[in-house]
């Protein structure tokens, strides 16, 4: 994912597929770089969806953000929570850019969900790149 643009500010998201409660998706690994500290962030939360008698709902929790500079690509690894409930993981991109010489970005690449089952080495459920310019 990669989103910035001229002048202006923006929201950019996606989400994974759905993680199932008895699921073993244990990490999320992922690249990023952010330019411009306080005008560009990145934040992964997690949508847990309760369903009860009387309703479905949903929860969102922030598992992570970050709006710090980094001029090279970082590598990022969070661990997933188990939940008694199933959910999405939703990956949120924000800039601000007051001009075009006080542009902001965010780029995201090679996303990935881990499974930590022990009896496999490595277990991608995911590996995308999406990119989004906005002008």
């Amino acid at each position: 994912m990669y989103h910035g643009a001229q002048y202006g500010s923006a929201y950019s998201a996606f989400m994974s597929p759905p993680i199932m409660k008895d699921n073993n998706t244990c990490f999320l690994v992922f690249y990023f770089k952010l330019w411009r500290t306080g005008r560009a962030s990145l934040s992964v939360l997690i949508e847990e969806f309760h369903s009860n008698a009387s309703a479905n709902s949903s929860i969102a929790t922030t598992l992570w953000n970050t709006d710090a500079t980094t001029n090279s690509w970082k590598k990022q690894t969070l661990a997933l929570p188990q939940t008694k409930e199933n959910y999405l993981v939703i990956v949120l991109g924000y800039y601000n850019s007051r001009s075009y010489y006080d542009r902001g970005f965010v780029a995201l690449d090679d996303v990935q969900l881990i499974s930590c089952d022990t009896r496999m080495c490595y277990c991608s459920l995911i590996d995308i790149t999406i990119i989004i310019t906005l002008n």
